[in-house]
């Protein structure tokens, strides 16, 4: 039922975003006198254009992300290592429903289906176990280092 109400909302907004686009006027094109070029309005000592100064592109600090598979009722791999700040997500390949539920209930997905993806960011360091609600013979452990 979720996928149906995610995918009927997901097409609703694509038509949205392309019927708005469609409805857009038109722009003037853009002359060439009303594009600076990168040394336009740039004058050095003797009146010499000079280049603009280069500005530095931050880029997009991300968590890493470590993937753990599920795949004929077991967690792959069972135990992960990985530094505080770490996405773990965990795909169900498997071909029945799974959860992923921390022994000390600090995380739990719910149940996911064949495809789903759960993920949790370990934020503080330490030993985390978890295991499946509906198969319990499911284990596997997450251990989060500075």
């Amino acid at each position: 039922m979720r996928r149906v109400v995610a995918l009927s909302l997901v097409l609703t907004i694509a038509l949205g975003v392309f019927v708005s686009g469609c409805a857009q006027q038109p722009q003037a094109p853009v002359t060439p006198a009303e594009t600076p070029s990168e040394t336009e309005g740039a004058v050095g000592e003797e009146g010499t254009p000079t280049e603009a100064p280069a500005v530095p592109v931050e880029e997009a600090q991300t968590a890493p992300v470590v993937e753990v598979q599920i795949v004929n009722y077991a967690f792959i791999p069972s135990t992960i290592t990985v530094k505080a700040g770490t996405t773990v997500q965990w795909v169900n390949n498997d071909n029945v429903k799974h959860t992923v539920t921390s022994d000390e209930g600090v995380f739990d997905s719910g149940v996911f289906n064949t495809g789903d993806i759960f993920e949790y960011t370990f934020d503080t360091p330490g030993e985390y176990s978890y295991h499946c609600e509906l198969h319990p013979f499911m284990k596997g452990k997450v251990i989060v280092e500075e």
